[in-house]
């Protein structure tokens, strides 16, 4: 089913822009989004948007990720209620005379925790539109639902579509289209907490790596510049001499003191 982002829905909100604009932290996640990787192996026109003038498409990387535990507060890995990530977002779009539509499709993977009893999960997520500037012009809330009766892994998918007025052609390309799940604050610290430990964690294995590199460059130039060692054996020359030696030593041999 295509569910739609309309155009009065998209003009009404630029009219009162201050009261579209209420994910918290979202505009500067925005500034941190790498939009030049590929949303998904079919996902052509979002991988090439820079070359085709679509908007990027893309998940907000601090409110892509939905866990849910006992607690909020004392998050562990054995009172996971459940989990949904959002996974490839396909993306393509088309112009026209003062508007371009672009038509997502959201992937999400869902997971039932340690502490889950099953049935059905319902992970409210939005999608949103964003002006070249950052400012969010529209936004919608949505529910991705998975049923943990037949399963402790499901998968859920929604197709979208934005249709976003534009003066031309050449100002698509500096539209985004953004999702993200609808977080409590515990939520999204614990998030930005996985984030950061990751991104140690990162940054630990490439310090490891370059100290392994240098030190196997070091070993090869100290290899390359030690001195060459001989390993060879001398051995006494044990073979008869020839006639020619046999004779100079023919004769008596005299050891005489030196006259004074």
């Amino acid at each position: 089913m295509m569910k739609k982002l309309h155009l009065l829905a998209l003009l009404s909100c630029v009219s009162a822009l201050g009261a579209c604009n209420t994910v918290d932290g979202l505009v500067e996640d925005i500034k941190f989004m790498d939009w030049t990787a590929g949303s998904g192996p079919s996902a052509s026109k979002a991988e090439n948007f820079l070359s085709d003038g679509c908007p990027a498409a893309g998940a907000v990387p601090e409110l892509a990720n939905f866990v849910e535990f006992v607690d909020p507060a004392r998050p562990s890995i054995q009172t996971v209620v459940s989990s949904a990530r959002i996974g490839t977002i396909q993306s393509k779009c088309d112009y026209g005379s003062q508007s371009v539509t672009v038509d997502i499709r959201l992937a999400f993977e869902g997971a039932q925790g340690a502490s889950g009893t099953g049935g059905t999960q319902s992970y409210p997520f939005f999608v949103a539109v964003t002006s070249p500037n950052g400012a969010i012009l529209a936004k919608e809330v949505f529910a991705a639902n998975m049923n943990y009766s037949s399963g402790n892994r499901q998968t859920y998918f929604e197709s979208m579509r934005q249709i976003i007025p534009i003066i031309n052609k050449d100002a698509g390309v500096h539209y985004k289209v953004l999702a993200g799940f609808q977080l409590s604050p515990e939520q999204l610290a614990y998030n930005r907490a996985v984030i950061a430990a990751e991104e140690a964690a990162r940054l630990e294995r490439e310090k490891a790596a370059k100290a392994a590199a240098k030190a196997a460059k070091k070993a090869a130039q100290d290899a390359e510049d030690a001195p060459v060692k001989s390993d060879a054996i001398i051995v006494p020359d044990t073979t008869t001499p020839t006639p020619v030696e046999q004779q100079q030593l023919d004769g008596p041999i005299n050891i005489a003191p030196i006259s004074q």
